[in-house]
């Protein structure tokens, strides 16, 4: 599937975020990224899926609203701590 321009897949990426998390409790972060050739920078863009494990990849979308989603085994995130200034 190509991908869509930046703000379209923004707004699909801010509308939909948590939907997506609450059906797919494996996801633990989500950003835009180029999924098309570099050179049709305007309409290359999909959604970036982080997923806390590669056993949590069966039955995901390859898409929502028309814009692509990629998945990335990122494992799950951690708090840093409260640093002091």
């Amino acid at each position: 599937m190509p991908g869509v321009a930046r703000n379209r897949a923004q707004e699909v990426m801010r509308a939909r975020y948590q939907e997506l998390r609450r059906r797919y409790p494996q996801i633990v972060g989500a950003g835009v990224v180029l999924v098309g050739d570099e050179r049709e920078q305007e309409t290359a863009y999909g959604i970036r899926l982080s997923l806390t494990g590669p056993d949590g990849l069966t039955g995901l979308p390859g898409e929502i609203d028309g814009v692509p989603l990629r998945y990335e085994v990122t494992g799950p995130y951690h708090a840093q701590g409260d640093p002091k200034c």
